[in-house]
């Protein structure tokens, strides 16, 4: 840039030289020639600080750390996903929900997993008989309401969570374990499904601290480690 500022000068200079109208003391004739183009970039330099100062606070702005937000913006953030997940809950309480169960379709396994749950999604308007009773979809139901009646207050989240709970310890076998639901399996024990389950009980005898909740918590248990049991590992 200063470069083509002094070219500039030389060329004034030497067109001044060649109409015959050189001045008395070269050097002021220099500083004539160069004073605008000074001049210009000087307003050019303070322009361009100013915009890239303006740039690095906004970058710095964006990338404030999450203790330093503002307290609005949270709060609009927390209200926003509370009314996505109410929204979802509706849906579930009109789609699946019976009164006492979670029940509904599943991908299940072997035709169900690979072809038939892309059929069903197409093909909605069929009355397909697939409401199965998933002990970890009763899980999940459970601690959804358990959070919704400690973030809300409203006693209906309570109640919901209530009466899932006892409908599952109404399926629980004697010996503590549940029953997997899909056909293919009749007749097996699911680990992850039972486990689901208890953890739901768990929550709802927190909640209430009626000890029928844990006591059929405490029957899986025995079931899983007694009855299943663990394989010994000797590495990883």
């Amino acid at each position: 840039m200063l470069a083509t500022i002094i070219d500039r000068a030389a060329f004034t200079r030497s067109m001044h030289t060649a109409h015959g109208r050189n001045m008395p003391s070269s050097r002021s004739n220099f500083q004539a020639a160069i004073l605008p183009h000074l001049t210009w970039f000087k307003k050019w330099k303070k322009t361009t600080m100013t915009r890239f100062s303006r740039m690095k606070q906004e970058s710095d702005n964006a990338f404030t750390p999450a203790s330093s937000v503002d307290a609005n913006s949270a709060y609009s953030c927390r209200e926003h996903s509370m009314q996505a997940a109410l929204r979802l809950h509706r849906f579930i309480m009109a789609t699946y929900w019976d009164g006492g169960r979670i029940i509904g379709p599943d991908s299940g396994v072997r035709f169900n997993r690979r072809i038939g749950r892309f059929i069903k999604s197409y093909l909605r308007f069929l009355p397909w008989k697939d409401f199965y009773y998933y002990l970890q979809a009763q899980g999940y139901w459970v601690l959804a309401n358990s959070r919704l009646f400690q973030q809300t207050g409203a006693e209906g989240y309570r109640q919901i969570a209530l009466r899932c709970s006892e409908h599952m310890m109404e399926q629980q076998r004697r010996d503590g374990a549940w029953d997997y639901p899909n056909p293919e399996w009749r007749g097996r024990v699911a680990t992850a499904e039972c486990t689901w389950g208890a953890l739901g009980l768990l929550a709802t005898y927190r909640h209430t601290k009626n000890e029928k909740f844990l006591c059929s918590a405490l029957r899986w248990h025995h079931y899983l480690i007694h009855e299943i049991g663990f394989q010994q590992r000797t590495s990883g």
